[in-house]
């Protein structure tokens, strides 16, 4: 386990590049939906008549906060290993996927849904106690789909070069070893995030 862990943090380092880069695709979706640019208000009414929808549903049910958990978590867990996966597509739904993620989430904190409460009061008591574990999840997730995408890019261009056509290959296959320990721990993540946002989350927020 020990030994399956180190390698899982050496290779993450290996992919500081593409952590930066879904950082900065991130922040710039924060900065666009903190200046109101993009069109949020449409999205956020819809966003938020979509969850008041699921509420309803998750609140008629027996047992609401189990409920609540078994969605957040499932949702969460399997959008993660999509966006994994989807880099097979070149990279490109990751980076739309953190640029979304960002202006939503810089959108909602200049327009926060309760009137009485602040962006940063809503911050540090409604994301930051289970975002501290769900957004780096989410941005190591991207950076993986990125990085997927690139070395598929990579290998494509580089099998009519016979010279680095192995070693290429060879960085695909590293990556592609790294897949099933990176999914356990995107799974375990989310889950943590899942049990805080249905805890402590609300009891911040009442």
């Amino acid at each position: 386990m020990r030994g399956w862990l180190t390698s899982f943090w050496i290779d993450l380092r290996r992919s500081k590049h593409y952590l930066i880069a879904s950082l900065i695709a991130f922040a710039a979706g924060w900065a666009a939906g903190a200046t109101g640019y993009g069109g949020m208000d449409r999205l956020a009414e819809q966003t938020m008549e979509s969850m008041r929808e699921l509420a309803g549903m998750i609140g008629s049910a027996d047992n609401p906060q189990l409920m609540l958990f078994l969605f957040i978590f499932i949702n969460n867990a399997v959008k993660a290993a999509m966006f994994v996966l989807s880099g097979a597509l070149f990279g490109v739904l990751p980076i739309f996927v953190l640029i979304t993620n960002g202006t939503m989430l810089g959108w909602l904190l200049q327009n926060p849904v309760n009137p009485e409460m602040g962006g940063l009061e809503l911050f540090a008591r409604g994301i930051l106690p289970h975002g501290i574990v769900e957004l780096p999840a989410l941005i190591i997730a991207c950076a993986y789909g990125i990085r997927f995408g690139f070395l598929l890019i990579r290998t494509l261009f580089l099998s009519f070069v016979p010279a680095r056509r192995e070693r290429a290959g060879e960085e695909l296959r590293r990556f592609l070893a790294m897949l099933v320990p990176l999914m356990a721990l995107l799974t375990v993540a989310m889950f943590v995030a899942a049990v805080i946002e249905t805890t402590v989350t609300p009891a911040l927020l009442r």
